[in-house]
C-alpha cells in the first residue's frame, strides 16, 4: 500500500515538473516573438530607400549623395539595418548618383547647357565614389573636346585671323578649316548642336574671307 501511494507522488511530481517546464517555455518563446517584433519596428531600411528613390526622381542635387550615404552609416552604427541591408543600400545609391552624373554630362554634350567645371567635379567625386571607369573617362574626354571647339579654338582662328594677311600661312589655314568642318575629336553625335553649327558656319565663313583678303592683296601687290 504504501508502495503504491510512493507511485502516485511521484507521478504526480513528474507531471508537475512537465506543467511547469511548458509553461517556461511558452513564455520565452513568446519574449523571444517579442523581441523580433522590436527589432523590425525599429528599422529604418524602408525610409532610407525612399530616399534614394526621391534622389533618384527629383532635381539633381550632388550634395544629397553625401547626405543619404552619412543617414546609412549612421543607422548602421546604430543596429537599425543590418550590414548586408547597409551594403545594397550603399550600391543603390552609388548607382543612382552615377547614372544622375553620367546624365548630365549628356544632357551638357548635347545641348551645351550646364557648367562644365562643375560637371567635372560631379565626375571627379563619382569617380571617388566607384572608381575609374571607361564611361567617366568618355565624358570627361568629351566635355574637354567640347570646351576646345567652343572655345580655343575660335579664339586660336581670331588670333590667326588678327595677326594679318602677312603672317597667313597656308597649312595653318587648312588645318583650322579641316577641325571646323569635322570636329575630329567629338563623338559623332556630339556634332551638331546649336553652338557648334554656328561656330562651324561663322567660323569657316570668317577663315574664307581671309584667305581671299589674302590672295587678293597679294594679287594687288604683284601689279606693282
Amino acid at each position: 500500500m504504501k508502495d503504491n501511494n510512493f507511485k502516485i507522488l511521484g507521478i504526480i511530481i513528474l507531471l508537475g515538473a512537465l506543467i511547469i517546464g511548458g509553461l517556461m517555455f511558452v513564455e520565452n518563446s513568446d519574449v523571444d516573438s517579442n523581441v523580433i517584433v522590436d527589432e523590425k519596428a525599429n528599422t529604418n531600411y524602408k525610409e532610407l530607400e525612399n530616399k534614394i528613390l526621391a534622389l533618384k526622381n527629383n532635381n539633381f542635387d550632388p550634395s544629397s549623395y553625401n547626405t543619404i550615404a552619412t543617414e546609412i552609416n549612421s543607422s548602421s552604427e546604430r543596429e537599425l539595418i543590418t550590414l548586408s541591408a547597409k551594403t545594397n543600400l550603399m550600391t543603390n545609391l552609388s548607382q543612382v548618383y552615377s547614372d544622375l552624373v553620367l546624365s548630365r554630362c549628356e544632357f551638357y554634350l548635347t545641348n551645351n547647357i550646364g557648367d562644365s567645371n562643375e560637371i567635372n567635379n560631379w565626375l571627379q567625386q563619382l569617380e571617388n565614389i566607384t572608381s575609374k571607369n571607361s564611361k567617366i573617362d568618355f565624358y570627361r574626354t568629351q566635355i574637354k573636346s567640347m570646351n576646345y571647339y567652343l572655345t580655343e579654338l575660335p579664339n586660336k582662328i581670331d588670333n590667326f585671323i588678327d595677326s594679318g594677311i602677312y603672317n597667313f600661312n597656308e597649312d595653318t589655314y587648312k588645318n583650322y578649316k579641316a577641325e571646323l568642318q569635322s570636329f575630329p575629336k567629338l563623338n559623332t553625335k556630339y556634332k551638331n548642336n546649336k553652338k557648334l553649327s554656328y561656330i562651324k558656319s561663322d567660323y569657316t565663313t570668317k577663315l574664307e574671307n581671309f584667305y581671299s583678303q589674302y590672295y587678293s592683296e597679294g594679287e594687288e601687290g604683284e601689279d606693282y
